[in-house]
Formats: C-alpha cells, structure tokens, sequence
C-alpha cells in the first residue's frame, strides 16, 4: 500500500469515528430526554395523586386525614346526614370532623396497643369476599381498599371505646356524674326484675282501645297474684313480660336521676330489698309487677349509660388536646371533586377550626 492510500484510509476511519461517536452522542441524548420525561411524567403523577388522595383535609397532632379516606367517609355519610335535615353547606363539615375524630381515635387506640383482632378482621374479609356487596361498593364510587381499612379502623376504634368503659373507675365515673348533675345526684343503683303487661301499641307506641287495657289489666292481676303466691319471680318475667327485659327475667337496673317512668320510681322507693309490690303500678307503658332484688351504694358507677357518656366527653377531650384542625380549602375542593359541584366556603367547618396552611 502507497502512501496515498494510507491516507485515504486514516481519513475513512476518522470520517467513521467521528459517526460512531455522533451516533453514540444522539443516543445519549436521546435516552436523556427520554429519562426526563420519564421522570417528569411520574413527577406530575405524583403531584396529581397527592393532590387527589394524599393531601391532608385535617391534621392533629401525630397524623392526619387525607382526601382519600374523607372520600370514603363523605360517600357513606353524606346522605344519610341530608335525611337527618343537615343541609348542603353543613354536611361537609359535620363528615370532616366526624372523620377527622376517628382519624385520631384510632391513632390513639394504636399508640395505647390495641390491634385489629383476628375475629374483626376475619369479619371484615368476609364482606369484602362477597363479590356482588364489592360491585354495589364501586357503583358507589367507593375506593375498595380505602372503605375496607375504614371498616378495619372502626373495629379498632369499637374494642378502644369498649377499653376505656372497662377500665374507668368508679372513682372517675362518680365524680363524671357529680360534676355533671351536681354534687348531691344519687349515686344509688336499685336492682329490679319487673313483668310488664304493655297498654301501648309496642311498634307504635299509640294507647290499645279499653278493651284491651281491661285484658292486659286482667292478665296482670292473674300473674301479681302467683308472684305474690311465692312462684319464681324470674321465671314469671320470661313467661309473661313484654318487654324486652322478659329474656333477663325482668332484670331492670334504675337510678333516681328521672330517667325512669315516676310511678315505677315511686314504687321502688317503697320497697324493701326482696319485697315484691302488693298491687299492680300503672306507667305510660302499662301494668308492671315489681321487685326489688338489691340497693347498691354508688352502683350508678356501673350505669353503662353514665359510662357510655364520661367516655364520650373524654373522646372529646382528646380531639381539643390533639389539636385537630380542619384545611376549609382543601376540603371544599375535594367536595366538589366527589360532587362535581362548586362548594361553598361556609359553614364548611365549625368557627372554632383554624385553616391549616
């Protein structure tokens, strides 16, 4: 080969080098553009999908509510709080805090150990193993794995309350009661068993003609007279009362705080531990035969309806102490996204809720 050709040929292997090299460069610009958009797409995804499901509507102090989960709490509420008279502007707000209040609760219920148990969760998969309940859930809208957490966090949030009730102490719920009825409200449990023959319609609760009050009067006196005679007063109750106590034998546990029919309290104010009445007591429900099986000093601490009530404040307390606050924008946007509808800003939380920024 003569030096011309030599460089011909140095010449055509520059020439292909710098090809080679300009192919290699496009593609890596290429693939750098291609990534960039990658990137960038998932990024307005992400942005998007917070904005949609991830953005906190409320917040308190050790978590938040988002607009996925306030999603699945307006579509089971919202109606339902339209038939009790709320209206549009209100509804909202009454679901947000409603929300927001569990959001915590079952925040509180983990901090405090309590786990789902085997039992609820296995209820809960079993709804949600019925395909044709699921298929009424997505016609609904409902996101299926948000509504089902829900269903998991109110079995939670159901064994924390039940928790608290149990482990109260009278101590708390005595002092609950004086502080809310006064210092003076009688802490004393009468433990009755009582037959009741019903002069109201039990559905209804409209007053049965004079006949039937003759006969129900009649059946009651025929039964007073066993119970007096020295039959099982529990035994007559199953047979005969008509009332829901009838499957306890009568077992009715009252405490003077006027949430009792006055003829029956004044009745038991009469009787001594044991005794039974000598004639029948007319209330506004009918003819009741009573018995007077205990008076329990301070036993209105057991009152599961006194419980029930020092636990609720104390559900309340904690909301305050956490701190919650409702964000009104992000929640009149995710209204109008679940409605299709522009929201109103009113009354979309109470006055009370600052606006989280």
């Amino acid at each position: 080969m003569d030096n011309k050709e030599q460089d011909v040929s140095k010449k055509e292997k520059k020439e292909i080098s710098k090809k080679v090299k300009g192919a290699n460069t496009d593609k890596i610009v290429i693939a750098s553009i291609v990534i960039f958009c990658i990137v960038f797409a998932f990024g307005i995804f992400g942005i998007y999908y917070y904005n949609s499901n991830l953005k906190p509507i409320a917040r308190f102090d050790g978590g938040n509510l988002t607009i996925s989960e306030y999603t699945v709490y307006y579509r089971m509420y919202a109606q339902y709080l339209s038939y009790a008279g709320y209206s549009e502007d209100e509804i909202p707000g009454e679901i947000a805090q409603q929300a927001a209040l569990e959001k915590v609760l079952v925040t509180e219920a983990k901090n405090a150990g309590m786990t789902l148990s085997d039992e609820d969760k296995a209820e809960v998969d079993e709804m949600f193993a019925d395909e044709d309940r699921v298929a009424q859930y997505k016609e609904m809208g409902f996101d299926i794995t948000a509504l089902k957490n829900v269903f998991y966090d109110n079995a939670i949030i159901t064994a924390y309350i039940e928790k608290l009730q149990e482990d109260a102490s009278d101590e708390e719920i005595i002092n609950y009661i004086q502080t809310t009825y006064g210092e003076d409200a009688n802490l004393t449990e009468y433990v009755t068993r009582h037959i009741l023959f019903l002069t109201v319609d039990a559905s209804s609760g409209v007053e049965l003609s004079d006949d039937k009050k003759a006969e129900a009067k009649q059946k009651a006196e025929a039964v007073l007279a066993r119970a007096l005679n020295g039959e099982d007063f529990e035994e007559l109750a199953k047979e005969n009362s008509e009332d829901s106590t009838a499957a306890d034998g009568g077992l009715y546990k009252m405490y003077l705080d006027g949430r009792t029919d006055d003829a029956y309290e004044a009745a038991v104010k009469e009787l001594k531990v044991g005794e039974i009445t000598a004639a029948l007591v007319e209330s506004s429900y009918g003819y009741h035969i009573i018995k007077l099986d205990a008076i329990n000093e301070n036993g209105r601490a057991n009152s599961q309806t006194e419980r029930s009530n020092y636990i609720n404040k104390k559900i309340a307390n904690i909301t305050n102490e956490k701190n919650l606050e409702i964000d009104e924008k992000a929640l009149q946007k995710a209204v109008e996204t679940i409605t299709g509808k522009t929201a109103s800003a009113n009354n979309t939380t109470s006055d009370n809720n600052a606006t989280v920024e």
